[in-house]
């Protein structure tokens, strides 16, 4: 057995990509730039903008291109603001210096949508913005500034392309380089040059499991201007390209608890209204619909003058969505109402719902997506499968029951873990299951991925599919399973015990096709060699996703 790396992940805000904000955002308004904030949930829409100069950029520390979109890194010696500590003098400022870049150029600087962030440990804000002509007409080039602070020098990215003829992923390689940057360090063999470090990282370092941020890639848009002067803003959530993974979409919306702290995944559909220049409250209703695989859901709010609201909703999802057999178009029915019942804005997004099995190990910045195989693991399958499986372990098992974390008189706690294990693998086994080769790499984005009862329907699968049906058997015993995710393998482990932080590991491959002290054996050896060698496999601890609220597909 080896050691089970050290769940350091209380704190992360789960899934799915983005902190879900609450449904009527406080904080700060800032006459100067224009600029509302919501502090406790990281967002803020600015607008309005007014050019404040007075601070210039200087000179870059060095520069970046991707495509035809441009990067420079901006170091300070003093650190006037921190936006871990002042997010609105940080905003302020960053505002200054954008406008020292564009107002000599004859462009007016327009800030947009923003959120917090991290820079490694330090805190950091991202803002977005686009510049147009000072005299009127559309927009000239749109960007990303990011601010932080690191050993006391304040570090500026900001990130820019013109607004037609190049590509937005540029921008957002450039944003995602933003923030990978480990402000203060250089790398060797390259003076004056910031070292760029993955911002997530994909396996265990050490004995301290990584909490993958996720991230949808949206981008939150401004959709319409009322007369009262109320803007909303729109966003979706969905995967990078506009798809909708099945399954994930029964986790948005939902409430969560872990340690104390309560939490909501994100919805669908995300609105920001600001109506930081009306001077009445006003009333707005919202509806979204996913076309023809959804009840349309609807959310009244009421935004005070000079005040932002956030409005987050999702769809009752119809179950012939969990079932789909392969991606087909889909679309986002969005309608928005004033307090008039007039309409605001109206849309019909086109985007692609994923079919059932098709599942992303990494999103379009790298991201590790692997926590998301939780809800792959599903115990209780409509065919109770997976109860049928364990009924057959019974009469394997030399304990006379599965008993999951139950001492047994005579038994060590390792023995009875261990026993139960080998009853899933030798029933597995007795059912005539065989291992398909079937090529597996987390480098490739996308794979399909049967759900436990479909791979002991067809009595074969690759390898994790073989691990999700072993994870599916042992949570229902009430036991702790572990998913190990290497680069081109995965792995079955259980905790030795429910307070023992040991693993016992299982190579699923060999079911079917060698004994089980043999699993045993090749599991644990691989492990061990993986960690000595500094490539350990991504520990994927069922008990804390499902705690932070990825439970099972519904199906």
């Amino acid at each position: 057995m080896r050691t089970l790396p050290a769940l350091a992940l209380a704190a992360f805000a789960p899934l799915l990509l983005l902190p879900a904000p609450p449904a009527a955002a406080g904080g700060w308004y800032d006459e100067e730039m224009g600029v509302a904030v919501d502090l406790d949930g990281g967002w803020d829409v600015a607008t309005s903008p007014r050019s404040v100069p007075g601070a210039e950029l200087g000179r870059p520390a060095a520069r970046f291109t991707a495509g035809r979109s441009e990067a420079w890194l901006f170091i300070y010696a003093n650190a006037p603001v921190d936006p871990g500590r002042d997010p609105k003098g940080a905003a302020r400022l960053a505002g200054r210096m954008l406008a020292s870049r564009y107002e000599p150029l004859g462009e007016a600087l327009v800030p947009g949508f923003s959120r917090s962030e991290g820079l490694g440990r330090d805190p950091a804000l991202l803002l977005e913005f686009e510049t147009t002509p000072a005299k009127g007409g559309g927009v000239t080039r749109v960007g990303r500034a990011v601010v932080g602070v690191h050993g006391g020098r304040m570090h500026l990215l900001l990130a820019e392309r013109a607004a037609e003829g190049a590509a937005a992923a540029d921008l957002a390689a450039l944003e995602r380089l933003a923030l990978s940057l480990r402000m203060g360090e250089r790398a060797e063999g390259a003076p004056g040059a910031p070292r760029a470090v993955a911002a997530v990282p994909s396996a265990v370092v050490g004995d301290a499991l990584p909490a993958p941020e996720f991230r949808s890639g949206a981008e939150m848009r401004r959709l319409a201007v009322h007369p009262s002067g109320l803007q909303v803003f729109r966003q979706y959530y969905l995967f990078d390209g506009g798809r909708l993974p099945s399954y994930l979409a029964h986790l948005m919306g939902k409430e969560y608890e872990k340690d104390g702290k309560r939490g909501r995944t994100p919805d669908l559909c995300l609105l920001l209204l600001n109506h930081s220049k009306g001077t009445a409250p006003i009333t707005v209703r919202v509806e979204v619909e996913l076309v023809g695989y959804g009840e349309r859901a609807s959310r009244t709010a009421t935004v005070a003058a000079g005040e932002t609201a956030a409005v987050s909703l999702s769809p009752v999802f119809s179950p012939a969505l969990y079932d789909l057999a392969e991606q087909k178009p889909g679309a986002i029915r969005l309608r928005v109402e004033g307090p008039d019942g007039k309409v605001i804005h109206e849309e019909t997004e086109r985007m692609t719902l994923l079919g059932r099995n098709d599942f992303f190990w990494r999103d379009g910045t790298g991201r590790s997506w692997v926590p998301a195989l939780a809800a792959f693991v599903t115990p209780h399958d409509r065919a109770r499968r997976v109860d049928a499986l364990l009924r057959a372990a019974r009469d394997h098992c030399t304990l006379g029951a599965m008993v999951g974390y139950q001492d047994v008189k005579g038994a060590t706690r390792e023995a009875v873990v261990v026993e139960q294990v080998r009853a899933v693998y030798d029933a597995l086994a007795a059912t005539g299951f065989s291992y398909v080769n079937a090529p597996f790499s987390v480098d490739a984005r996308a794979q399909r991925i049967k759900y436990p009862s479909e791979t002991l329907e067809d009595r074969g699968g690759n390898c994790i599919e073989a691990v999700l049906v072993f994870a599916a058997a042992l949570e229902a015993l009430g036991m702790r399973p572990c998913i190990l995710v290497y680069e081109d393998h995965a792995q079955a482990a259980v905790a030795a015990w429910s307070d023992d932080p040991a693993l016992i590991v299982l190579e699923t491959t060999l079911c079917g096709r060698g004994p089980f002290e043999q699993a045993l054996e090749q599991g644990e050896r691989r492990f061990a060699r993986a960690r000595k060698e500094g490539k350990p496999p991504e520990v994927l601890d069922l008990p804390f996703w499902r705690a932070v609220g990825i439970t099972p597909v519904p199906r």
